[in-house]
Order: C-alpha cells, then structure tokens, then sequence
C-alpha cells in the first residue's frame, strides 16, 4: 500500500520534541495519515499523544512507553518498544524538518485515498447494470470518487482543510 514509515516516524519524533507545533498541524494531521498493513503501533502513538497535546498535557518517553505498554501494542518483528519510543525522543530533528515531514506523509495519505477511491469507481463500473443511462454511470462514478478526495486541499505551503 501507499505508505512511508520513515515519514510517520519522523513525523511521530516531531510532535514529541516540537509539542508547541501541534495547533499549526492538527489542523489536517490525522490518525488517517498513519498507515500499515502489518502493525498499528504509529497510530497508537499518534493517538497517544495527540490526546495528550490536545489536553495541554506534558507527554515525553516516560509518560508515553507505559501508556502503550498498557494497551498491549507491539511490532510484528519484536522491535523493543521502549527503545522505539526512545529513539523517538533523542534523535533530534528541528522544527523545518518536521513540517516538511507532516506535509510529505499528507501527500501519502492523499495518495492512498486517491488510489482507494479508484479502486472504488473501478469496482463499480465492472458491476453497472448496462441498462442505466450513461449520464448516472459518470454521476455515480464522480460521486463514488470524489466521497473522500474532498478532504484533501493543497496550496505550495501544503495541506489545508
């Protein structure tokens, strides 16, 4: 699937180590962006500490690694989540970085919802009964289509809702 783990987890150690940037990015970062067929750990942390930044709460490796732990997430290959979580910390990236990352992982995430909806438009028009007019085959088409595209608005400076 369309998805860039380094982006999340680079996206993850920014809101961790640039907190004060989280009313500039929740605006359109979202548990959506985060992304995997195989594990839900960069979602559950995301979620983790969105919650935690969203309550004007202090969230760092201490507070974060018991909080997962205590939900039972774990990676698919025995990663050692505490030694995750505290890479996140201490590996230091700066605020540019960051944003850049937030607005490369909406990119992917527009990219998935492009792909899903194709994928739905695709599905349908294999399905039509051959007898319906052709102007509600593109009306329905357009509709199945643009359902979850339109969540996503770009401009230079980048994702905007």
């Amino acid at each position: 699937m369309i998805a860039s783990m380094d982006l999340e987890k680079t996206v993850l150690k920014g809101l961790l180590q640039h907190p004060h940037k989280w009313a500039e990015v929740s605006v359109f970062l979202n548990g959506k962006d985060f992304f995997s067929d195989d594990s839900q750990v960069h979602l559950s942390i995301f979620k983790l500490i969105r919650n935690s930044l969203n309550n004007a709460e202090s969230i760092d490796d201490t507070i974060l690694v018991p909080r997962l732990e205590q939900l039972k997430v774990s990676f698919p290959d025995s990663i050692d989540l505490p030694e995750y979580i505290r890479s996140l910390v201490y590996h230091k990236i700066t605020e540019n970085i960051f944003m850049s990352s937030v607005k490369e992982l909406k990119k992917f995430s527009a990219r998935r919802e492009i792909y899903r909806s194709a994928r739905d438009v695709a599905s349908y028009v294999k399905k039509v009964d051959p007898d319906i007019k052709y102007s509600e085959i593109i009306d329905k088409a357009d509709e199945i289509y643009n359902k979850n595209i339109k969540e996503f608005e770009f401009t230079d400076e980048g994702p905007i809702n």
